[in-house]
């Protein structure tokens, strides 16, 4: 009996350095949340790639009404800021306007195309008309938003203005 306690106590410590193994192994996971910010904590990744939590880092976002930029420059000035010490390989997981700050992002900055090992987008951008209205209508400019609801074909209207 003692020798079976001994060997399943090996067994246990075997496969606890296993798993610590192969988790140094896995790239880091960059995360971009949208513009509310909601739906990509660690647990949530953690358990779409199996991704420890403590090698998952979140991206910030711009905060302020006034600093949202669909994804563009603003918001892909803080993924560049967070891969800036990063030199090894990494996977990208983004959400709503975080897509696109991902593909944009990758598209202007060839030289992390190599160790960029992954991209998961979810709930990529529909169009430029849904972010820009749901940018002037969501909860990020809640003293406007319910009043700019009223106004009859902003969404098709409010990319012009």
């Amino acid at each position: 009996m003692k020798n079976y306690v001994m060997l399943s106590l090996l067994l246990i410590n075997f496969l606890h350095g296993m798993e610590q193994e192969n988790q140094r192994e896995l790239p880091k996971v960059f995360v971009i949340p949208g513009q509310n910010g909601m739906g990509l904590d660690k647990n949530y990744v953690t358990q779409a790639t199996g991704i420890s939590p403590n090698k998952i880092q979140r991206v910030k976002r711009p905060t302020s009404y006034l600093s949202i930029d669909l994804g563009q420059s603003g918001c892909t000035k803080h993924l560049k800021d967070a891969l800036q010490n990063n030199e090894d390989d990494f996977i990208i997981y983004a959400n709503s306007q975080g897509t696109a700050t991902a593909l944009n992002f990758l598209s202007q900055n060839p030289q992390h195309k190599d160790r960029c090992k992954g991209m998961v987008l979810e709930s990529v951008l529909a169009s430029g008309n849904s972010a820009i209205h749901h940018t002037i209508t969501g909860p990020l400019n809640p003293i406007y938003s319910q009043l700019l609801k009223k106004v009859p074909g902003l969404y098709y209207l409010a990319p012009y203005f």
